[in-house]
């Protein structure tokens, strides 16, 4: 009878044993899952909270759209100077605020067909503008209002680039550089012709703005953060700009020997 007792027992222990590490590691398990399905529960929830917008600044060269894009993101990001076609590739600017990503599209400034062969430009000032308008869900037409010869009117360039706009991205008209105009009733004139044309586009809003001193621009700033939709982050919150740091840098230089050298010595210079 000893014997029997003694090898039930020996029996019995390892098999408590390996049940108590079975429940054990099924325990652990499930907890394990709950905390994972909790955290992926949340993390759903909070790219569900995300809004996105990307918007596509688009206008003549040297409209200011460099700098306007500098003040909506609070950041030196694209580099500017006095010159025509400082910018000479699309870059994307990143402005985040809470649960909103604002994607500025900067692009080189529109130019004709003959401009483009007749000053040897790069592609991107083709390909750029019109991949930008494509992928935009907001488009903003910027107007220079100190040019007398171009305020009251669209180029036939911005005009035929606007047939590339998705039928669903609002248009936007700023009228840019009003800090140095003089005579402010010229805004209205400006307003009252740029919208009342019949072959011209109809606009969702207009601001007037000065990309220099910020007049404006938080409105313009607020406007595009209401316009966002429920979509998920592009970037990361920490991220700025598309580009490298090594091509800031050189553009930045590049932008200031364009303010500083003469006449089309810049625009050969390679750095």
């Amino acid at each position: 009878m000893l014997p029997l007792i003694r090898r039930c027992v020996v029996q019995t222990e390892p098999y408590v044993s390996k049940r108590s590490f079975f429940f054990s590691v099924i325990w652990n398990c499930s907890t394990k899952t709950e905390k994972c399905i909790t955290e992926f529960r949340n993390e759903q929830t909070l790219q569900e909270n995300k809004k996105l917008l990307k918007v596509a600044l688009l206008g003549l060269p040297n409209v200011g759209k460099s700098t306007l894009v500098n003040q909506l993101t609070h950041r030196t990001l694209c580099p500017t100077s006095s010159k025509v076609h400082t910018t000479m590739h699309k870059a994307e600017a990143v402005y985040t605020e809470g649960d909103t990503q604002i994607i500025f599209i900067d692009t080189p400034g529109l130019i004709t067909s003959k401009e483009f062969k007749d000053y040897k430009l790069a592609e991107t000032f083709k390909q750029d503008p019109e991949n930008s308008i494509n992928e935009a869900d907001l488009v903003g037409i910027i107007q220079d209002v100190t040019n007398v010869y171009t305020r009251h009117k669209f180029n036939d360039i911005i005009l035929k680039t606007l047939e590339n706009k998705r039928e669903d991205a609002q248009l936007l008209l700023i009228l840019n550089k009003v800090d140095r105009l003089k005579k402010k009733l010229a805004l209205l004139d400006v307003t009252r012709i740029l919208t009342n044309k019949e072959n011209y586009p109809k606009f969702d809003d207009i601001f007037m703005v000065s990309a220099l001193t910020g007049s404006g621009v938080d409105d313009l700033r607020n406007y595009l953060l209401d316009s966002a939709k429920p979509k998920n982050w592009k970037y990361e919150e920490n991220t700025y700009i598309n580009q490298p740091i090594e091509t800031i840098i050189e553009e930045t230089v590049r932008a200031k020997l364009m303010d500083t050298l003469p006449q089309e010595i810049p625009y050969k210079i390679k750095i």
